[in-house]
């Protein structure tokens, strides 16, 4: 399928692309609106104004939007990253929400700021788009594992030490079996590991 949004792709919609691509459609072909371009029949659009997947304004992120209408709420680390893309576009734009939290998720910020440089760097929105996947694929792996560790983290729960150490020596048992990575298989991994 086409997916279309305006160019000069930014945050959200760069999050909201991967989440297209990812969870969604694995075949996606992504073009770059200019001002004033309609989408075209048969096409589907994110990130504009309008459009059921809207971009983010008072309601929540286009993000939000493909977690609510694609049923993909149930998965914790995708939840997280939608949290993470709204304290992002928050921050951007200067508001606050009452999330019940008074400070943001610890890669909000770093996140936002790779993001930034991923579009700095592009010399089109495609490439924009080609830079930045293999982070979210990075950064859904890394909320993906920390829900696992979370999950099994003693009472008091493990440092943040004990955590990467958790994480570490899970994934060198699966690099030794040749196992590639998945949230599945890290969970076996983790299962069957322990430090001493």
């Amino acid at each position: 399928m086409i997916w279309a949004t305006s160019e000069t792709i930014h945050f959200d919609r760069v999050v909201s692309a991967w989440l297209i691509l990812r969870f969604v459609d694995e075949d996606a072909e992504f073009v770059f609106l200019k001002a004033g371009e309609e989408p075209g029949e048969g096409v589907n659009a994110f990130g504009l104004r309008g459009v059921k997947l809207a971009a983010h304004d008072e309601g929540g992120t286009t993000v939000s939007r493909i977690l609510e209408n694609y049923g993909l709420r149930s998965d914790p680390a995708l939840e997280l990253m939608g949290r993470i893309v709204q304290e992002g576009v928050d921050h951007v734009l200067g508001t606050t929400r009452q999330s019940g939290s008074m400070s943001r998720h610890p890669a909000v910020l770093g996140t936002l700021w790779i993001t930034e440089g991923a579009m700095l760097m592009a010399r089109t929105d495609a490439e924009c788009l080609e830079r930045s996947i293999p982070l979210y694929d990075q950064l859904y792996a890394r909320l993906s594992c920390q829900q696992l560790v979370d999950d099994r983290a003693p009472s008091p729960p493990a440092t943040v030490l004990q955590q990467t150490l958790l994480m570490s020596a899970a994934q060198a048992k699966m690099r030794g079996e040749g196992t590639p990575w998945s949230v599945a298989a890290f969970s076996t991994a983790l299962a069957a590991t322990r430090l001493d």
